[in-house]
């Protein structure tokens, strides 16, 4: 009789605590927080996944397609989670708060979106045909200028380039060739430029300025006839950017060097003096410098004079 009793009493303790753990797990809540699944639309219609690594979600835009405003995302949560904003709301995609999720036992976790865009940037490592001369850059405009670097070319993309001048104006640039990781374009009109490549949704703005200038001329004697003239008195030669020169000095090739002064000068003429005391004779050979400017340095040259063009002092 006394074990049938201790038998009944050890049945209603097991019933009993098999109600309260029962109870126990009935009243208990979840604590998820986490994002089972974030689809997006991309601008062609198709449903993307957004990878949610911590408490970041990743929204990745293809590339080749322009980037709206907003999305509206249909988010996935664990049972009795609630999220704000809600899911079927319109994200904006370059200035949100995140998503803040909040469990059933009112744990909460907060999320930020990152857009990333699927396109490398063109990278310039190099330009080549630059010149450098007193602290400035400058490409001549008779020659193309190579971008050396990568992704000048991506996935049938179409790549612009352009010359913007200080005021901010941009002008197109003719693209010679691209191979994808050399961009050989010719020259825009003289002027300071920042050069920029554009590719699809990217852009890349060249660090230093750079002038486009025309090729540096040298002075240079194209007159005909030399002829005669005396002692301190002055002649007149024709030539081109005359204007240029220092100084001029008329003699031969055997050391004779009798010292010109520059009256007047244009482009195309130079009036030229003779010093009182000049040595008399035929000379062939006319020597001259000239200046440079912030681009290109100071020269010398000399003229050979042959037939007619030979010029003679006489007393």
């Amino acid at each position: 009789m006394k074990d049938q009793i201790s038998k009944n009493i050890l049945l209603l303790i097991i019933f009993a605590a098999s109600c309260f753990t029962a109870c126990k797990k009935e009243t208990e809540k979840y604590d998820n927080t986490e994002i089972i699944l974030f689809e997006y639309t991309d601008t062609n219609g198709e449903t993307l996944q957004a990878p949610v690594y911590g408490d970041t979600i990743y929204v990745y835009w293809p590339p080749m397609q322009d980037i709206p405003e907003t999305i509206t995302p249909a988010i996935t949560l664990h049972q009795s989670a609630n999220i704000f904003p809600a899911s079927g709301h319109t994200l904006n995609l370059t200035d949100n708060n995140g998503y803040t999720i909040t469990a059933e036992n009112g744990s909460v976790k907060k999320y930020n979106v990152k857009l990333i865009i699927n396109q490398p940037y063109p990278f310039i490592s190099q330009l080549q045909n630059i010149n450098t001369a007193n602290g400035n850059r400058f490409w001549v405009n008779n020659k193309n200028l190579t971008f050396a670097g990568d992704n000048f070319l991506f996935d049938g993309m179409e790549t612009k380039v352009w010359a913007k001048d200080e005021s901010g104006v941009k002008t197109p640039v003719t693209i010679v060739s691209n191979t994808g990781a050399r961009l050989i374009v010719s020259a825009p009109p003289k002027g300071k430029y920042k050069l920029i490549i554009e590719l699809g949704i990217r852009e890349v703005e060249y660090f230093y300025d750079v002038e486009v200038i025309e090729p540096f001329a040298t002075p240079a004697f194209n007159f005909t006839t030399g002829g005669s003239v005396k002692r301190g008195e002055t002649i007149t030669l024709s030539g081109t950017l005359l204007n240029k020169m220092t100084k001029v000095t008329l003699g031969d090739y055997f050391g004779v060097n009798i010292p010109l002064t520059i009256v007047t000068a244009t482009e195309s003429s130079i009036m030229l003096q003779v010093p009182s005391d000049a040595a008399t004779g035929s000379w062939n050979l006319l020597k001259f410098e000239y200046s440079g400017d912030q681009y290109y340095n100071a020269g010398a040259l000399s003229s050979y004079l042959s037939g007619a063009r030979v010029i003679s002092i006489t007393q």
